[in-house]
């Protein structure tokens, strides 16, 4: 490892430290989306902490060839990958090499189009290198085991020789050359696992074999040392897996595969001395096994091709205590009752949260085909994905912490279970309470007088869980818990906080008529704890509010408010609703206030959305800019247009639209953006060229905190760009990871400590990160708190570093935190001379890593000026 200095010197003196970025799709809610079955999987630290790696007959249409790693947000390749299918994989520590290394076995003889890897490889962490001359037929198993030299491999399998010697189906790797395993078997071994039988650490072998060389062994034999030994398993049909399992009562041998006429069929358990029962046994095939917990009370998970074990339905998965079986919670509703099968099983997965990870050929629902993750026994689609469509969204910087919080028709958000609501911090889902029965339709930051809170509008009925309230279409969440601010008889689809002059109010809208016992047609108000009307209400349902300087807007599919025509959308100022501008011809789906420079020379605009074609004027196409008394078409837009926002992604801000309108030869589909004379689709194609979701956008938001920077999408969607995404994904444009500052000034007389916030993500938590400053000005240095700080010539707006200590400083440096954050104190001296007036202190930060000596990620620059 090079030396931090080192690192410093030689990344300060290389890196600008202009964040060099390309708009992308994030992968911060992605859904590992393999396109082909997992076969194998294991635990290996290979420098970024112990991750979970795959084995399978998936392609480089899911990111990898053969082999992956996830990394928390995505499964990532390992090299070229293989180029057949991997069955085994291992992490073992062999022969001199100094850690562990990762070794995969299968049906492949190379890696791309290089190294000759025939059958079995080694994974180094950078490349893939080969074991002798390798084997002459698929590898099944791998494990590794002492003979009494330190530890080999042991691979098992359908091959006859092994590095060009005789070696029938076993053979041993020490690091240096292969060797034959006694006389071997008669036919394919599959499954092998070391357990200590009361004599010492023993190797066992399972598969389809009768015979090692003339004798006897049935289909489990054990390695005597010189030989392979009969254990009289009592199996006429193959055994497809072994696992230790250390429970009550001590440790033991597990077997399970194909034979179907034990006392307990496809399943056994072996003492050391006798072959015994396991419950009731299965009605189908057991491919997979995994023991997980401490020891003396392991779980025992078992998965296959079953439906039931005993009487008890748990289709591909169980699991049993140490007492007895049971199911896995919700298999019954998650995996297929027909159809495919779980080949592998991997305990504690690191990196998602979850108890365990089952792959095969199963197809569960959606994106969850071939992969999924259980916690708590409840099964899931790794990644930050959802079930089920997002419709809304709000930001707040609740007690615990800025944070995204979306709601929606879907029942679990990555592996967690959150019914309809969820609190995303930028690095991971969390529940709120509960949850709700029914959609959510909208949300809201609002304080009534005990605080700040988030109110929570749809068509459910009441929160659920040990907080569950009845709460019928509204709902208030503190940040602890829910209450019920007034129950609706009817749906809530709007929520928006306004003064009207009388002080800050929460208006809800939708299609209702009473809210707590007050008659409120469509939309009410709650102020301090009372509920009333906001006057005549309307005759039709109201789909979208939007508080303006120019009053509270309503929009939806009515034409009255008590005997004034307001046709679709209408405006609420001096206590009556009034027509807001031309008529238009059809209902109003969506409004946002917005303003950007680029549009109408910064002006903000309502913007609204709809099912219009025109005011009466002109045609509009469903989506126009309102002024307060005339529109602004908008070019032609794509429509129906049902959530608007505006973003700059780097190239400019731009008007995004999202709604239901499906692709076309010649237009945008689902998401398009507007630049102010043309609309584009969103690069990054999900279906080429006019797409880059593949299904309805509901709602967009830009998070406002660089913890959640980006735009965010929610949808019935199942992909952003090539990223499986489902129901939510982020548009991440230059401006993410931004470092920024709590002040753009500082009192040369007062003085005083700024922050500087930045968020390089998760992927860089426990990095190590620097913030570091310059100065400019006219005097060749500068002397700041007794430190002599070089200047650099104004080139240095450009944000180019020099080299140490010609012009810039170490403001701070720390480790990046498991969220993804970090941020830095800056003290700035009080009384400093005048002289120093308009001195710019730029900042920026780089997140290092140690091991390759390299910056891996740098954020834009700050400036902070020096004032009188």
């Amino acid at each position: 490892m090079r030396s931090l200095s080192c690192c410093l010197a030689t990344a300060l003196a290389a890196e600008s430290w202009a964040q060099s970025c390309v708009p992308q799709w994030n992968e911060a809610f992605a859904t590992p989306a393999l396109d082909g079955a997992v076969w194998t999987m294991c635990t290996h630290d290979a420098g970024n902490g112990p991750e979970l790696y795959a084995g399978g007959s998936f392609t480089p249409a899911s990111g990898a060839e053969r082999v992956a790693r996830w990394d928390g947000l995505a499964w990532r390749p390992l090299g070229a990958g293989l180029n057949g299918s991997v069955f085994a994989l291992a992490s073992a520590q062999i022969g001199a090499a100094p850690r562990a290394r990762l070794y995969a076995g299968g049906a492949f003889n190379g890696s791309g189009g290089g190294a000759n890897l025939v059958r079995v490889a080694c994974w180094d962490g950078a490349q893939w290198t080969p074991l002798g001359t390798g084997l002459n037929g698929a590898v099944r198993a791998l494990v590794a085991f002492d003979f009494g030299g330190g530890n080999e491999l042991v691979a098992a399998g359908e091959f006859t020789q092994a590095g060009g010697a005789p070696a029938a189906r076993i053979a041993r790797w020490n690091g240096a050359g292969w060797q034959a395993l006694g006389a071997g078997f008669d036919a394919p071994t599959v499954a092998l696992a070391v357990y200590d039988d009361g004599n010492g650490a023993r190797l066992y072998a399972g598969g389809y074999f009768a015979k090692s060389g003339t004798a006897q062994v049935g289909k489990v034999a054990r390695w005597s040392g010189t030989a392979w030994q009969d254990v009289g398993a009592p199996f006429t049909q193959p055994v497809l897996a072994l696992a230790r399992w250390d429970t009550l009562g001590g440790a033991r041998l597990v077997a399970a595969g194909m034979f179907s006429t034990f006392a307990s069929p496809y399943i056994a358990q072996w003492s050391g001395a006798s072959w015994d029962a396991l419950g009731a046994g299965f009605d189908g095939p057991v491919h997979a096994l995994a023991a997980r917990g401490p020891a003396g009370a392991q779980i025992l998970n078992a998965g296959g091709a079953f439906a039931q074990v005993g009487a008890l339905s748990t289709p591909r998965v169980a699991r049993h205590t140490g007492f007895a079986w049971q199911a896995e919670a919700d298999a019954d509703a998650y995996f297929p009752l027909a159809g495919g099968s779980v080949y592998a099983l991997a305990p504690d997965p690191p990196k998602t949260g979850a108890e365990l990870a089952a792959g095969g050929t199963f197809t569960a629902t959606d994106l969850s085909r071939w992969f999924a993750l259980s916690t708590s026994g409840l099964w899931g689609e790794p990644g930050g994905g959802l079930d089920g469509a997002a419709l809304c969204f709000a930001e707040w910087n609740d007690p615990f912490g800025p944070a995204l919080y979306v709601g929606g028709e879907f029942k679990k958000a990555g592996s967690a279970t959150v019914e309809r609501i969820a609190r995303w911090n930028g690095a991971q889902w969390s529940p709120l309470a509960g949850g709700v029965d029914g959609a959510v339709r909208a949300l809201a930051v609002h304080d009534d007088g005990a605080g700040a809170a988030l109110y929570v509008a749809g068509s459910f009925q009441a929160a659920l869980g040990s907080h569950g309230i009845p709460g019928a279409g509204l709902l208030c969440w503190n940040g602890n818990a829910w209450s019920a601010p007034g129950s609706l008889d009817g749906e809530a689809r709007a929520l928006a906080v306004h003064d009207d002059g009388s002080g800050a109010a929460l208006y809800v809208a939708g299609d209702f008529q009473n809210v707590a016992g007050v008659a409120a047609a469509r939309i009410a108000r709650l102020q301090n704890g009372v509920w009333s009307a906001v006057g005549t209400g309307f005759d039709g349902g109201v789909n979208a509010l939007q508080s303006t300087p120019l009053g509270l807007y309503a929009g939806g599919a009515f034409q009255f408010g008590g005997a004034t025509a307001l046709p679709f959308l209408a405006r609420h100022v001096q206590g009556a609703w009034q027509p807001a501008g031309p008529a238009l011809d059809g209902a109003v789906h969506e409004l946002a206030w917005l303003a950007a420079p680029e549009f109408f020379g910064g002006e903000p605009r309502l913007y609204v959305a709809g099912a219009f074609n025109s005011d009466g004027a002109q045609a509009l196409g469903g989506l126009a800019a309102f002024d307060g008394s005339q529109y602004t078409p908008l070019g032609t837009p794509p429509a129906p247009v049902r959530a608007l926002a505006m973003y700059d992604d780097g190239s400019g801000t731009q008007l995004y639209a999202g709604g239901a309108f499906a692709p076309s030869a010649s237009a945008p589909g689902w998401l398009a953006r507007y630049d102010g004379a043309h609309w584009f689709a969103v690069p990054g194609a999900a279906q080429p060229g006019v797409a880059s979701v593949d299904g309805a956008v509901h709602a967009l938001h830009v998070g406002a905190d660089p913890v959640l920077a980006g735009l965010h999408l929610g949808g019935a969607f199942h992909f952003a760009g090539v990223i499986a995404s489902k129901g939510i994904a982020q548009w991440s444009g230059c401006a993410q990871g931004t470092l920024v500052i709590n002040t753009p000034e500082v009192s040369l007389a007062q003085g005083g400590t700024q922050t500087l916030k930045l968020a390089p993500g998760p992927n860089y938590a426990g990095a190590l990160y620097l913030v570091a400053g310059s100065l400019t000005g006219a005097t060749p240095g500068i002397v700041l708190d007794g430190v002599a700080y070089p200047l650099v010539p104004d080139a240095w707006t450009a944000l180019v570093l020099g080299a140490p200590n010609q012009g810039w400083y170490q403001a701070n440096l720390g480790f990046v935190s498991s969220l993804g954050h970090a941020q830095a104190a800056l003290a700035i001296p009080a009384d400093l001379s005048a002289s120093f007036a308009g001195f710019k202190l730029w900042h920026a930060a780089l997140v290092f890593d140690l091991f390759i000596g390299q910056v891996v990620w740098t954020s834009n620059a700050v400036e902070l000026v020096l004032v009188p």
